[in-house]
């Protein structure tokens, strides 16, 4: 698979959450910021499924005076500096692995990436076949391969940046923790996190769903092969999972009670491509605990991608995306930093809660 390049314009929000852990946090996890963020561009051959994958790595580093952040893709400008040396001070770090949205691209949410690497994550997240699509105006690799591809990217992924950690990668040597690793993602990347997760499809269900429902999955029944009616993506080695506007009612509510790993929810109340109400909701009801559902008031699908809010400034939500983006770090620095890194002090941020601008639901 050749990997599509595109240009475009878009900016950026980036909010750095600096926590305090109090004197339960566990004395191999640090409490202060990476003094720097680097970040690194792999191109990884999976032979098994004859397919080259990008992907694009933010990590803990030493801090560079003068050092320039990283220009990504179209334009934006972050924080990250090109392949900085990384801090080992306080290695082997947690993984987190992040699934962009359908059609868009590996570096679509710095604002999240690079705020979790700041806060000494490794954080890596792949171009999947179907990166650039929708700005590229090729629909070609948009198919039903992609709900178990996917999924296999992420296994895939983990599976390299493990034997490059425990090689002897110029970077990753020695930087990344197999036994803290957690999972994100935006829309279908959201889908892609709860596949991860555990979460079972049935396509009799889908079928049944899609009678009445719209859903992304619904374009794609009639393309997906024999044998594939019900399939598991469960990776053992994902620890907690985090779905952001994800595209959920593909699995159902039995799929769903698969899972087994604590999953924080997050929506946006005028999301109107995968609905709070039918989409986020009814998978916090359906999850085992712990659980947690971020409602994000005025918060619609694209805020949770940077560049989409360059390119139509003029949505609500993209008016006040420095704050809702903020929300979006803090709660997950929260949920990753008490269920990955084990930091028993951020275990209040993770109380329900509500104000004017989002309400927390938890079950524990």
């Amino acid at each position: 698979m050749k990997v599509k390049r595109f240009s475009m314009l878009f900016g950026m929000g980036l909010f750095l959450l600096f926590l305090s852990c109090g004197d339960e946090e566990r004395a191999d996890t640090p409490e202060e910021p990476a003094e720097e963020v680097g970040v690194v561009t792999y191109e990884i051959q999976d032979i098994s499924r004859d397919k080259v994958i990008t992907i694009e790595i933010w990590y803990p580093a030493v801090a560079e005076p003068g050092a320039s952040g990283e220009m990504y893709l179209g334009g934006v400008q972050g924080i990250a500096v090109r392949e900085a040396v990384p801090d080992p001070k306080y290695a082997p770090y947690p993984l987190i692995v992040f699934s962009h949205g359908l059609g868009s691209f590996r570096s679509q949410s710095i604002f999240l990436t690079e705020s979790l690497a700041k806060q000494r994550y490794v954080v890596a997240a792949p171009d999947h076949s179907d990166a650039g699509a929708l700005m590229g105006g090729d629909f070609s690799e948009i198919d039903a391969d992609m709900l178990t591809d996917r999924p296999q990217d992420i296994s895939f992924l983990i599976d390299e940046l493990l034997a490059r950690s425990a090689g002897d990668d110029p970077i990753l040597k020695g930087l990344v923790d197999e036994s803290r690793i957690g999972v994100t993602g935006h829309s279908m990347g959201g889908y892609t996190s709860i596949a991860v997760a555990g979460a079972e499809f049935n396509l009799e269900y889908l079928k049944e769903q899609c009678k009445t429902e719209t859903l992304v999955a619904c374009n794609f029944i009639d393309e997906v092969p024999p044998g594939l009616g019900e399939f598991n993506l469960r990776d053992q080695r994902v620890i907690a999972s985090l779905p952001m506007a994800p595209a959920s009612s593909t699995f159902g509510p039995e799929g769903i009670s698969e899972i087994d790993i604590p999953m924080m929810v997050m929506g946006g109340t005028i999301d109107t491509l995968c609905p709070f109400a039918t989409e986020q909701e009814p998978l916090y009801q359906a999850l085992n605990s712990p659980k947690y559902l971020l409602e994000i008031f005025e918060a619609g699908h694209m805020v949770f991608s940077d560049s989409t809010c360059l390119l139509l400034p003029n949505l609500p939500e993209c008016q006040i995306a420095d704050e809702l983006q903020s929300i979006m770090v803090s709660h997950a620095t929260a949920f990753f930093g008490f269920h990955v890194k084990g930091i028993e002090g951020l275990s209040s941020e993770l109380q329900e809660k509500t104000t004017d601008d989002y309400e927390l639901s938890a079950e524990r």
